[in-house]
């Protein structure tokens, strides 16, 4: 008897090239499969023939076929005959969507940066008769705490910035996948994802960059339902989950338009659905729609997610995105289309400064996509775990042993591990993020100290305003990094509401609906 199972992979924060993530994860699945005696396993990639002149290896394939597949024999006495399980990998890659490393697109990602704590909470899902088929699912304004954090991450961040020579060192002491500039790559994709029109790829013209993001997760999504698959499953990670939710919870009406005519043709072959009520060509929508779409295609969302049977989040920064963003990761308020043996999957280390519970998706129904919260100690050393949730295990208790269990299993739900210091309880949760507060506070004054000694006081022009400041004292330089985010967001919200006002003001009327939706943030 032969499973075919197909894994669609989503890739987080960093600079991955293409196949780089889906790799990685490959890897330790079947190295942690492998590890089983009564298991064999068989990696088969597929390549294609033709290159570039002097490419370093060949082409992988992964358009009609999935790129990697993963055989598993099951040769214990006790299973099925021919107990044989395909594992058939896809990936979504989209870090060639960043901004070019130009010295204007810096300047504006440190002012808009550092202005994350001041900046306005974007609700708004007024966007046409779309709005009535989505909900957020964080509906309380920032309050002053949210903001606070905000701002300590600001200042964290900034701290760290003059520090090249210690981000260095921590990359040889504590391993080549450390990059301790995570944290500018994070916020670096988060304003990819909040960008406004106009600044998409050539393929959305007029469109934010979310807008190609988005293509093409509902394009992998869209593959996968047509594979010859028995089930399937979502494995998002870090921001990844922030666009595995979109394409999860886009509307059936939206839903064709990210897809190219041939694929299209492909769906429509299998599912030619209609909708009940025509959709306005005056409509605005995001991504706009293809001219060869008649005004009532859909894709169903039930025929869509049939053979799906799981979605694992791991690392998500889902509730504090929601927390800013919230219309940028909304709900669908059809909460009844996916399959009963659905479940979705949340993993977080309590001492991951990006992750957290996904306490605001919850959804209003019984019979919605409830995210099943788990905490998981994905690291020994705090704080370095953001890269590591899927590393092989040899006690067989880790995140991807569990992982693979629940792909091999078809009438199982995600194992849950027994509590323990890898996998925390409540108690030992608060005390993990509170060792993750005291690290922080620790690693602050270890930085200001570290500059206290090594900025060269002597060589600095005599001017009067740095002539009254003590440079060899660690305080002084929280009193630096506080008063510089605090100046550059202050500013920061002043010309957004001069530039907000004077717009208003000029305009023979109001911002179009697919204005709105473009512009999340000024």
């Amino acid at each position: 008897m032969k499973n075919r199972v197909g894994i669609l992979l989503v890739h987080g924060v960093g600079e991955q090239r293409k196949f780089e993530h889906l790799e990685a994860v490959v890897r330790n699945i079947g190295t942690t499969l492998k590890a089983k005696p009564h298991l064999s396993v068989n990696v088969a990639i597929k390549t294609r023939e033709d290159g570039h002149y002097g490419a370093e290896q060949p082409f992988w394939a992964a358009e009609a076929e999935a790129p990697i597949v993963m055989s598993v024999k099951n040769n214990a006495a006790e299973a099925p005959e021919e107990s044989l399980t395909e594992l058939s990998f896809r990936e979504v890659w989209w870090a060639d969507l960043d901004d070019p490393p130009t010295l204007s697109t810096q300047l504006w990602f440190w002012v808009w940066g550092l202005s994350l704590w001041i900046k306005r909470q974007y609700h708004d899902l007024k966007y046409g008769k779309g709005a009535q088929e989505m909900h957020v699912g964080f509906s309380r304004p920032v309050n002053g705490l949210d903001r606070l954090r905000l701002f300590g991450f600001s200042f964290v961040v900034l701290l760290l910035l003059p520090l090249p020579l210690l981000s260095s060192v921590l990359r040889n002491l504590l391993g080549s996948k450390l990059r301790p500039d995570i944290f500018v790559q994070y916020l670096g994709d988060i304003k990819l994802f909040q960008q406004g029109a106009g600044k998409g790829a050539l393929s959305d013209l007029g469109q934010p960059p979310r807008a190609t993001i988005r293509r093409r997760m509902v394009k992998a999504l869209v593959q996968m339902a047509l594979d010859d698959c028995d089930r399937w499953y979502v494995m998002a990670h870090s921001l990844g989950s922030v666009l595995a939710l979109n394409g999860l919870m886009e509307t059936e009406s939206a839903l064709p338009n990210y897809l190219d005519q041939a694929l299209w043709q492909r769906w429509q072959a299998d599912h030619d659905r209609k909708a009940d009520v025509p959709i306005d060509p005056d409509r605005p929508m995001m991504p706009e729609r293809p001219h060869w779409l008649a005004d009532d295609d859909i894709i169903s969302r039930a025929d869509l997610f049939a053979k799906l049977r799981g979605v694992l989040t791991y690392g998500s920064p889902l509730s504090k995105f929601a927390v800013l963003w919230p219309a940028i990761a909304p709900l669908n308020n059809d909460e009844t289309v996916f399959p009963a043996n659905c479940e979705w999957i949340n993993i977080y280390d309590p001492t991951d400064p990006i992750a957290d519970a996904t306490q605001y998706f919850d959804p209003d129904t019984p019979q919605g996509l409830t995210p099943k919260d788990l905490a998981y100690k994905a690291k020994s050393i705090h704080l370095l775990s953001h890269r590591h949730y899927l590393d092989p295990r040899r006690d067989g208790n880790g995140l991807v042993n569990h992982v693979t269990h629940w792909l091999l299993t078809p009438d199982e739900t995600f194992p849950m591990p027994k509590p323990s210091w890898r996998w925390p309880d409540d108690s030992k949760i608060q005390l993990y993020k509170a060792s993750r507060v005291a690290i922080w506070v620790g690693l602050a004054f270890a930085i200001a100290l570290l500059l206290s000694h090594l900025v060269p006081t002597q060589a600095l022009p005599d001017w009067p305003l740095l002539s009254r400041l003590d440079l060899t004292q660690p305080l002084t330089y929280f009193g630096l990094t506080a008063a510089a985010v605090l100046a550059v967001g202050s500013l920061s919200r002043v010309l957004s509401a001069l530039t907000s006002s004077t717009a208003s003001a000029a305009a023979d009327a109001p911002k179009t609906s697919s204005e709105r939706l473009a512009n999340p943030n000024d």
